[in-house]
């Protein structure tokens, strides 16, 4: 699918010759134009991003206290839209969509006093239909999919993180849970949810010097870091998608091993254009901000605002 090519760039005086691969999109999909045309309605911003089993998904903020679902695959596409607000996706093996609800629906008859109700999840097949609703124990318990399964876990990050810390946290195909601190760089990877932790430096440095540009270091203080979006992969890898770019484009997500922190490639993503993100003196032709990403059976990017979802 893709292939590796030489680029050569100019960075602080000197000739760097860097190794990246270049993606291209297959398909640029505008969520808006496919609820419009399903449901005659527009959400507000994506949420989450998934994909699993040949089918992609995109998780939306409804109006009121609605969520909407875009799902698709290389022919077709359709939406729908649920009450409740809910702020997880996933996708399993049989194309059925775990939702994790966040906030319960209320009519706008209802009164303001609303008793707090237990989290639940819902599960959906492909066509949007209810097959089970869950409750979950507590509101820390996190979904994902190992073995093509959807499993539900309280993840095991650490008690020790410096405050000024942010985290990312997920888990990898095999079931493996992570999370990394955006500052330092750290990933903590946990085999099991019995392991110990295993901590390594992610090699950010050196993704940025394959792609010829200064390796600005995270800066706490003003909430600055290199980091956009964190995933993991169903074959074991972790990508992420690095900042401090041009806002033209194009993106650049590097792909790391989680078990050392090496890394292994930087990929090349050419971004799409639209109206909505033009701004004469830093993108004026209008370059997508690539603000989300998944990888699964092939890297998903998402423009959350425009609601612009970008298969590679």
């Amino acid at each position: 699918m893709w292939s590796a090519v030489l680029t050569l760039s100019l960075a602080v005086g000197q000739c760097v010759l860097a190794q990246v691969t270049p993606v291209h999109p297959l398909r640029v999909i505008d969520l808006k134009e496919i609820t419009q045309r399903d449901l005659g309605k527009i959400g507000s911003r994506i949420e989450k991003i998934a994909q699993g089993s040949g089918r992609w998904a995109a998780l939306i903020q409804g109006p009121g206290d609605q969520s909407i679902v875009v799902s698709g695959d290389a022919l077709s596409e359709r939406s729908f839209a649920l009450n409740g607000v809910f702020d997880r996706i996933l996708i399993d093996q049989d194309t059925h969509f775990h939702l994790r609800q966040a906030k319960p629906w209320r009519p706008r008859s209802a009164a303001r006093e609303v008793r707090i109700q237990e989290p639940t999840a819902t599960v959906l097949d492909s066509e949007g239909r209810e097959i089970e609703t869950l409750d979950l124990p507590t509101r820390d318990l996190e979904p994902f999919v190992a073995a093509g399964r959807v499993q539900w876990s309280i993840h095991p990050r650490s008690s020790r993180v410096d405050a000024q810390e942010v985290e990312e946290v997920g888990w990898l195909g095999s079931g493996a849970s992570w999370f990394l601190a955006r500052f330092s760089e750290q990933l903590t990877l946990f085999r099991t949810s019995t392991s110990l932790a295993e901590t390594n430096k992610l090699q950010m440095d050196e993704a940025y010097r394959r792609i010829g540009l200064p390796a600005q270091q995270p800066d706490p203080m003003s909430g600055r870091n290199r980091i956009i979006w964190v995933a993991g992969s169903p074959a074991g890898r972790l990508y992420v998608g690095l900042s401090e770019l041009p806002a033209a484009g194009p993106a650049y997500i590097a792909e790391f091993d989680p078990e050392t922190g090496t890394l292994i490639d930087v990929l090349r993503a050419e971004l799409p254009k639209v109206a909505g993100r033009r701004e004469p003196t830093h993108n004026p032709e209008g370059t997508i901000a690539a603000v989300r990403g998944v990888f699964g059976d092939r890297l998903l990017l998402a423009d959350t605002e425009m609601q612009i979802l970008v298969v590679y």
